[in-house]
């Protein structure tokens, strides 16, 4: 379990207590402005799911449920939630819920096969949302719109931590920049996806073969790496400052 703390870390709140009271902000700040930018309602979701119902998603189909004997249903067995993807389109059905509306929870679940680290952790708390959508609005267009509403709710919530507690300076750019994971397949054919997602891997005469292979210049392959790198670090800051918010981004139901 690598988990790392840097070197000179110190907590900016002083404290616990602070740390937890940011936290609470965060969480009451972020669930407001997101359920306002993507018209969501806030419903509460199950923690354990009965076994063989299909409803509990094994994300990968390898990982093992935490699982238990209901006494009361004749030691019917249970498990605790991997993901809430599937119960989350059964919900938007049993509820009839309209086009350009749509659900969010705080999803708890538990995963043992989780490889652990300083931003994963066997314990999940993470908002999670679904919205409904017609088929002309699955477009690339349609789906940049969503994140930039995503990320202003996020943009909100740092600037409102900001006023509360000033030793937490806001950090994250005003614009969200996308790039394609064809991109960088094409810019770094020989790394492997894991590599590819770490611009610290390139060095300068590497950036150079880079350039010279894909007809750009070691300036133009500089800033996409930089473009690439804030976006991976607010990604990352978000989601380790706050497991809750790790994965918000949930997925769309047609």
């Amino acid at each position: 379990m690598p988990l790392v703390k840097p070197a000179g870390y110190r907590n900016l709140l002083d404290n616990v207590e602070n740390t937890e009271k940011a936290i609470k902000l965060v969480k009451d700040m972020f669930q407001q402005n997101l359920s306002a930018q993507l018209a969501l309602l806030r419903v509460t979701a199950p923690m354990v799911v009965l076994s063989g119902t299909g409803i509990n998603d094994d994300l990968n189909s390898v990982e093992r449920p935490v699982s238990f004997p209901i006494r009361d249903m004749g030691e019917r067995r249970a498990e605790v939630v991997h993901s809430l993807a599937k119960w989350k389109r059964l919900k938007l059905a049993e509820m009839a819920v309209a086009p350009g509306r749509g659900i969010y929870t705080d999803m708890n679940a538990l995963r043992p096969d989780e490889e652990l680290d300083n931003i994963h952790s066997l314990y999940v708390d993470q908002w999670d949302w679904e919205k409904v959508i017609t088929r002309e609005q699955r477009t690339v267009s349609f789906l940049k719109q969503t994140v930039r509403r995503i990320y202003e709710a996020i943009k909100v919530t740092e600037n409102r931590l900001y006023v509360e507690f000033p030793q937490i300076v806001p950090m994250l750019p005003e614009e969200i920049r996308f790039i394609h994971a064809q991109r960088l397949l094409d810019l770094y054919p020989d790394k492997t996806p894991k590599e590819r997602e770490n611009p610290a891997l390139i060095n300068g005469s590497r950036k150079q073969r880079i350039a010279a292979g894909s007809g750009t210049t070691v300036q133009e392959v500089n800033r996409l790496l930089k473009q690439f790198d804030d976006t991976r670090k607010m990604m990352k800051t978000v989601a380790g400052g706050m497991p809750q918010m790790a994965k918000m981004a949930g997925r769309m139901k047609r």
